[in-house]
Order: structure tokens, then sequence, then C-alpha cells
């Protein structure tokens, strides 16, 4: 023990008598310092200067005039955004170009071009199959790496602003499109088809109660005709008895015949003249109207072009007018029949033919709306054209399809009945006529079969037009089955609330859409600058600097003199090594110190800051002071490669993950991250017992140097002493 501190004290006086060796072993505790500071200010807050990063920004944006007519260009949006960005250099060239060119010129780190269609794609996707807005990133690689990486960033939060904006645009857009489907309660599609519906039942219900009122005044005609057979008997008792009269009754008889034949012609003729003229024209609005809602059906099946859609349902519009305006020309043609007797019946007709004109207009206008509503598809896409395809398809397939093949039952069979009953009226008149013997003796025995023959046939007449009414039933049954379902459906929980989800206002579902998450950072082992972070690794790294440039300037070889003359070798080692772990403390206090109070980094725990520092030192001064004496200058090439090995995979600045595998496996090997990681549990907060533990650990190396040192150096000692009088022979070494 005495020899080792005979050693050291012998190191300090020869430091003492010489003022410029102290002061050079002074500069050796100062230097690392140096090396220390001015990397942790050089990354103090590298992102606080991002401002002089030159990122051009240019755009060729063409606009796009939206359905209101406004007026938007998003290029040019974006851009007035950025004018008031100053996290990086944004630039604006004048054109796209100067942009592009100044990137490879080196003027500008990296270029943003928007190009034409820009704002096209953000407000037109869906009509342009969803293609995204577009934007040219042009990046000088070869300028700066970290400059990249910047222009990166700016770029990638440039991006998710744009996409935020693009999808609350979207969302706002198909929002009221779909308003647009939900209206308010009387607005709305599904309502519209829902009344249509309900129109179209109305209709049927009315023809039915018109055949019914024909079925009635024909079965009153009947009595009426069974009637006259009983006075026919008595009439011929009469004549019988009294042939003085026979010639009288006989010309009653005519008479009253000729009228009653001259009611029924004149309801012939208009039956057979106006009404069977105007409802053949109806006939054939009818079949044009069923045929053009044929091929609608068709063309809605086949998913066909809608403006084809449309004029399928418009020219069932056009033929439903023609009905329409047809009805009111016959009853307008009825009028000048009037005063034959028939007034009544005339009457009840017009009203039923105004009734039909009615209806037929209502179905010009169903038919008409769901035109409209095929015009919309082609303006939409995605979810809103499905939902307008599957109304239209409601629509044409359950209320206007309808219209037409029930008008052609109603028109046809009934015009056809009531010809058919007024050709049997007349005909059964006419036999009675030409019954009529024509001579004075008047025989009208035969009468009664006559009279059967007209009520057989009138009966025969109510049969048909039962079968007419069977089908309208029918047709009517499944139609309020329809709207019935219709009804529930509008009227349960679910309906409601999609209702009230789509009336809502569209720009709230866009801007909660656009950003549905909003993340909250909340910081753990906060640490206040970039500076700061990187302190553990400058510090650790100038440490282990400061005693390579020890060992290489100070000798660390005792030359055995005087009273140490027999020195043993670890006296020899540890009597030279106190004035490196001095140095080597004077080193850790100094960068520690200046770190603290000149820089300002943030630390919770300064005291274990300075004693990991020292901790530190101690190891590494241990270490390459033992490589040295062990190995000689080898010893010091070896402490270099160590020194950038741990440089490159110490996690001191990237993390270790993202490193090759090779450093990954091999780094927990050396000194530098035990050391780094003690230090920043002291500058951003301690974890249980993580310093004392990575302390510990480091501690290790010093006990595997002090092994090396003192033990397994020995069979080195005389190979190592050969290679130095070899270099030393080199006069260069």
């Amino acid at each position: 023990m005495e020899n080792i501190i005979q050693i050291f004290k012998d190191d300090v006086r020869g430091l003492g008598k010489n003022i410029l060796a102290l002061v050079i072993a002074l500069g050796l505790c100062v230097i690392p310092s140096l090396y220390a500071w001015f990397n942790i200010y050089s990354n103090w807050d590298p992102y606080a200067n991002t401002g002089n990063v030159s990122i051009a920004v240019a755009s060729s944006d063409a606009g796009y005039t939206k359905d209101d007519g406004t007026y938007v260009n998003m290029g040019d949006a974006v851009i007035e955004q950025l004018e008031e960005n100053d996290k990086l250099g944004w630039t604006f060239p004048a054109t796209p170009q100067d942009a592009i060119d100044g990137v490879y010129s080196g003027e500008y780190y990296a270029a943003l071009i928007m190009e034409e269609d820009f704002s096209q794609s953000m407000y037109d996707c869906l009509a342009n199959g969803m293609e995204h807005p577009k934007i040219l990133y042009y990046e000088n690689e070869k300028k700066n790496a970290i400059a990249v990486k910047i222009t990166d960033s700016g770029t990638s939060s440039l991006q998710q602003s744009i996409n935020q904006e693009f999808t609350e645009v979207v969302v706002t857009t198909l929002a009221e499109n779909l308003d647009t489907i939900a209206g308010d309660d009387d607005g709305s599609l599904y309502n519209q088809l829902l009344t249509q519906l309900n129109s179209v039942n109305d209709n049927l219900l009315s023809y039915n109660a018109l055949l019914s009122s024909f079925i009635e005044c024909n079965t009153s005609l009947s009595d009426t005709v069974l009637d006259m057979k009983t006075v026919v008997s008595k009439l011929t008792s009469t004549m019988n008895s009294i042939n003085s009269t026979a010639n009288t009754a006989k010309s009653e008889a005519k008479a009253a015949a000729d009228k009653l034949q001259s009611g029924v012609n004149t309801a012939s003729n208009v039956a057979n003249t106006a009404i069977g003229v105007k409802l053949n024209k109806m006939a054939v609005a009818v079949t044009a109207a069923n045929n053009a809602v044929n091929v609608a059906q068709q063309q809605l099946a086949k998913n066909e072009n809608p403006t084809l859609i449309a004029d399928s349902l418009n020219s069932t519009a056009s033929n439903m007018s023609t009905i329409s305006s047809t009805a009111l020309d016959i009853a307008n043609d009825l009028e000048q029949y009037k005063g034959n007797g028939v007034d009544d019946q005339i009457v009840n007709l017009q009203d039923r033919l105004k009734n039909m004109s009615t209806r037929a207009s209502a179905a010009k206008e169903a038919a008409s709306k769901a035109a409209n509503t095929s015009k919309k598809v082609e303006l939409t896409a995605g979810a809103i054209a499905d939902a307008n395809r599957q109304i239209i398809s409601a629509g044409i397939d359950q209320a206007v399809a309808q219209i037409p093949s029930l008008n052609q039952e109603i028109y046809g069979d009934l015009s056809s009945k009531v010809q058919q009953a007024a050709g049997s009226v007349n005909s059964s008149i006419d036999r009675t006529i030409n019954a009529l013997p024509s001579e004075q003796s008047v025989d009208v025995s035969g009468m009664g079969d006559v009279l059967d023959g007209i009520s057989a046939s009138l009966l025969a007449g109510n049969d048909a037009l039962a079968g007419t009414q069977t089908i309208l039933s029918n047709a009517t049954n499944k139609l309020t089955n329809i709207i019935t379902q219709l009804e529930s459906v509008s009227d349960g929980e679910q309906y409601q609330k999609l209702m009230e989800i789509m009336e809502n206002d569209p720009s709230l579902y866009g801007e909660f859409l656009s950003q549905p998450v909003t993340v909250t950072t909340q910081p753990v082992y906060e640490t206040t600058n970039y500076g700061s972070a990187v302190t553990p690794f400058y510090t650790t790294l100038a440490l282990w600097v400061g005693a390579i440039i020890l060992v290489s300037l100070m000798k660390v070889k005792v030359v055995p003199k005087g009273s140490y003359q027999n020195a043993k070798d670890y006296e020899l080692f540890f009597g030279r090594y106190i004035l490196f772990f001095l140095l080597g403390q004077l080193q850790s206090l100094i960068c520690v110190y200046g770190d603290l109070n000149l820089l300002g980094v943030q630390c919770h725990e300064p005291g274990k800051l300075y004693l990991i520092g020292a901790v530190t030192s101690f190891t590494f001064t241990l270490m390459i002071y033992t490589l040295t004496i062990s190995f000689g200058d080898i010893g010091k090439a070896f402490a270099v490669v160590i020194m950038v090995i741990q440089i490159a995979g110490s996690s001191g600045t990237y993390p270790i993950e993202l490193l090759p595998d090779i450093f990954q496996a091999i780094y927990r090997y050396f000194p530098f991250p035990y050391a780094i990681n003690a230090m920043r549990e002291t500058i951003s907060g301690m974890y249980e017992n993580d310093y004392s533990i990575y302390m510990g650990q480091l501690l290790i190396f010093a006990v595997a140097s002090l092994v090396v040192g003192l033990v397994i150096r020995k069979p080195f000692m005389k190979v190592n002493h050969f290679i130095e009088e070899r270099m030393e022979d080199t006069q260069l070494m």
C-alpha cells in the first residue's frame, strides 16, 4: 500500500513541478465536457428552426362549381392555409414548373404540386368512382438526410389536414343526399311513394263502387221488365175480351215501344259513336302506358342509364295525360244527348268520367315524379344511387304498373259490358216491335218470352260485371296489404331512428367523421426538450472520449525507482491508476456541472446524476487504462473500436429495436447502454429500482477490467513488451 501511495505522490509532484504539464492535464479535464456541451446544445431544439427549411407549394387547380352554384378552389384554400403556417418554410412559386425546377436545383428541399382536378376529385368523388384527390410530392433526397425526414413530417401533417377536409366534404355530401331522401314528413320520397299507393288504392275502390252502381241499375231494369210481363199478361186478357179496343191497344203499345226504342237507340248511339271512339283512344293510351312501364321495369332491372328510365316513365306520364283529357272530352260529348229520357244516366256517366280523369292525372303525376327521381340517380353514386333505384323500383312495381292493367280491365271490360247491355235492350225492343201483328187483331201472347229474354240479358251482364268487380277487389286487397306493411315499417322504432339521423345537419356529420377520434397526449416521464433527452448519450460519450485522451497523452506504465524499486505489479497498476481516476472524476464533475448549470438541462435527481457520472467515469477510466496497460497501443485502438461500435449501437439516439440485428445482439455486452439508462432515470424520472440496477450492471465492467488488469494481462506482458520494442525500432511508432 505504501508503494501505491508513493507512486501517486510522485505523479502529483511531477505535475506540480511542470506548469505546462499541469495546464495540459487540466485541459484534458475540460475538453471532453466541451465535446458533450456542443453536441447537446446543437440538439437542444432542432425543430425550432424548421421554418428555414424551404418547401415549395404550387397549384394548377381549376376549381369546382357545386350544385348550388358555389365555386370552390381547394388548391387555393390549401395555399392560404399554409401561408399562415410557420412550422416549415413554405414558399409559393408562380408556377408548378418553377417549384419542380427549384427542387432539382437545390433551392427547395421539396415541392407539393396540386393538379388541375384537385377540387373536382374532392367534391365529386361519389360520381367519379371515389377517386382520391392527389398531390404530387417532389423530394430532394440528396441535399440532406435529416431534412428529408422533416419535410416528410410536414407533408404528412398537410396530408392529414387535407384528408380531414376531404372526409368532411364527402360525408357532408352523402348526408345531404340522405337528407333529400328523408326530407320532412310530407316531402320524403318514402312518404311520397306511400301517398301514391294510397291514391291508386282509392281509385280502385272508386271503380269498384262504379261497377256496383251498374249492377244495381241492371237489376232494377230487370225488375222493371218483369213488371212489364205482368202488364202484358193483363193486356192479352183484355184484348181477347174487348176486340174493339185492340187497335187502340196496339197503337198505344206501338207508341210505347217506339218511345222505348228511341231512348235505347239514343243510348246505343252514344255508346257506339262518341263513347266507343274515344274509349278506343283511351284503350290505346292505356296500352302504350303499360308498354312504357314494362320497358322502364326492364331498364331498371338491367341497371341501364337512368336517363332512359326517365324517358320511359315520361312516356307513361304522357299517355296518362291522354287518358285524362279524353275522359273529359267524352263527358263533354255526352252533354248533347240530354233530353231524351236518359239524363240521369248521362249525368252519372259524366261524373264517373271526370273521376277517371282525376285518377289518370294522379297517375301521370306519379310517373313524372318517378322520372325525376330516376334523373337524380345519374347525379349520385354508391349508397345514394342504390337507395334511389330501390325507391324507383318500388314505385314502378307496386304503384305505376298497377294503373295500366287495372284501367285496361275497367275501361275495356266496362265499356264492353255497357255496349253489350245497350245492344241487348235494343234487340229486345226490336223483337217486341216486330212481334206486333200487322192486323188489327193483335196477339201479344209472345211478349212474355221476349221480356224474359231482356231480363236474362241484363242479369248476364251483371255476372260479367261481378267478375270484373272480383278482380278489382283482389287487386285492392293486395295493394292494401302492401300499404299496411309500409306503414308498419314507417311506424317502427328503427325506421324513425334512421329518419332522425338522416334529417340532422349534414355538416355536423362531416365535421365529426372527418376527425372521429380526438387524441389527448398524456406525457410519461416528460422531457422538456430534445437537448435534455440526448444529454445521457453525449455525456457518456464525452467521459469515454476523456478516458481515451488521458491514456493517449499520459503514460500508464510506472518506471520502478527509489522506494518502490521492488514494487509488485498490482502496486504499479493501482499507483498510476489513482491519478487517472482523479482526473476522470474531475472530467465527470465538470461535464455534469456544465450540463446542469451552463446548459440548464432538465434533471429530476441532480445528486444521482453526479453519482452516476462519477461511477461511469470510474468504470471507463479503469477499463481503458486496463486495456492500455495490458495490450499497449493495441489496447488503445481496441478502446477506440469499442467507442465507435457503441456510438452506432448503444440506443443512445435511435431505439435499439430499429438497429440491425447485429447491434441488437451485442449491445448488451458494452457499458454505454447501462450508463445512458441510469442517467435517463435521473433526468426524466425514476422508476422503482432501475437506477440501482443499471449502476450495478455498469460496475460489472469495472470488475471485469480489474480481472483483466491484474490477472489475465500477466501472460501477455512479455508479448506486449516485445511488440513495443519492435514498434520503437521503426522510429515511427
